[in-house]
């Protein structure tokens, strides 16, 4: 991740949720579930 997240990884739960992370040797560490809304892309196509 980038700007103030450096270093931690995130798992999108949907489109208004996803929890972030540090990972360490022992496993994850300062988790956060964070409530944002991201726009989606929409694909276009058939």
């Amino acid at each position: 991740m980038s700007g103030n997240r450096k270093g931690q990884f995130s798992i999108r739960i949907n489109d208004q949720f996803r929890i972030c992370f540090k990972w360490t040797e022992t496993g994850p560490a300062d988790v956060e579930l964070n409530s944002e809304r991201i726009p989606r892309k929409k694909l276009d196509g058939a």
